[in-house]
């Protein structure tokens, strides 16, 4: 989901964080760090072979977390190659001085503070998930996903160290956060990939972005993208990306490939950012937001909903 960009010192990307406050009646997710045996290994492992370092990975970190280092959490083409991630995964924390270890400890003592501000904004959140703070092997920054038959929200804190900016990790959980209040508010989610509906897709990405950014009025619009390239691009190349969005009622593996993943060779080759299907959707949610309020926003759904998105995507496309 993210590639690597210039970064700066993660500790300050919590400052954001630090001006809240905790309200005692709000509901609190539990939050379960489950980084804890990866940052002593990462240290000592500097100088084992890589064969016992996937063996000590094994016994000391995924053994005690059993739930998180699955197909289903992880993705089964990355679950398969986990001895071989664990060992880059380990050399990396080493390479940048286990930030993520640090980042783990301030989210723990943070992410309190940053729910009650949510739902301060969402009064009819539900905090009914557990919060998982995992060594991910950089798979994942932030998802929902299945822990143990439970929706849980899975922050991959190692890759987030790697890879975010300062900028944009209170945008990540805001955006992370916001896919699983949308759910319960209108059902609308990322977790089914590119097996639902483009349009779906689209608002859920969307709207998710629109909102982390209005959660977190000091970002940048690369900050909010998570990209600078699509930052930079996006508003350049709008009518093109909107039209090629239109109408899309079906799933449709390759464009969510070509829109929603990173990576994609296709995107690539025509010259579209990563990921410009957020884009295009936060410009939809950003249209009805002339309209809306942001708790309306997040209760959209259905037929009428619909037929915003694609008359969004209709002036997108011809407007700009």
């Amino acid at each position: 989901m993210r590639t690597p960009s210039t970064r700066g010192v993660i500790a300050a990307s919590l400052l954001s964080l630090s001006a809240l406050t905790t309200t005692a009646s709000a509901a609190v997710c539990p939050i379960v760090d489950a980084t804890g045996a990866f940052w002593p290994l990462a240290q000592r492992s500097a100088t084992m072979t890589p064969a016992a370092q996937t063996a000590s990975f094994h016994a000391d970190v995924a053994s005690k977390f059993p739930d998180l280092y699955t197909g289903g959490v992880l993705g089964s083409g990355n679950v398969q190659h986990l001895d071989e991630l664990s060992v880059h995964a380990l050399a990396a924390a080493r390479k940048n001085g286990l930030r993520g270890r640090t980042m783990a400890q301030d989210l723990t003592r943070r992410l309190p503070a940053f729910l009650a501000h949510f739902q301060k904004t969402f009064p009819d959140f539900r905090c009914n998930f557990p919060i998982y703070l995992m060594a991910s092997l950089g798979s994942l920054d932030g998802a929902g996903r299945m822990v143990a038959g439970r929706p849980a929200l899975v922050i991959g804190v190692d890759t987030m160290a790697a890879y975010e900016t300062p900028g944009e990790l209170p945008v990540v959980i805001a955006h992370e956060l916001f896919h699983r209040y949308n759910f319960q508010a209108a059902g609308f989610s990322d977790d089914p990939g590119d097996k639902q509906a483009i349009w779906r897709t689209l608002w859920a990405e969307g709207l998710a972005t629109y909102m982390s950014g209005r959660l977190n009025p000091q970002a940048s619009p690369a900050d909010v993208l998570i990209s600078p390239d699509l930052a930079k691009r996006g508003p350049t190349m709008i009518k093109r990306l909107a039209q090629a969005l239109r109408d899309n009622d079906a799933p449709n593996p390759s464009l969510y490939a070509e829109y929603f993943e990173g990576g994609s060779k296709r995107a690539e080759s025509e010259g579209i950012p990563q990921r410009s299907g957020y884009y295009v959707g936060y410009r939809v949610a950003q249209l009805l937001a002339k309209r809306y309020s942001l708790y309306r926003l997040a209760h959209l759904k259905g037929t009428a909903l619909h037929r915003e998105v694609n008359r969004a995507l209709a002036e997108l496309a011809k407007h700009g």
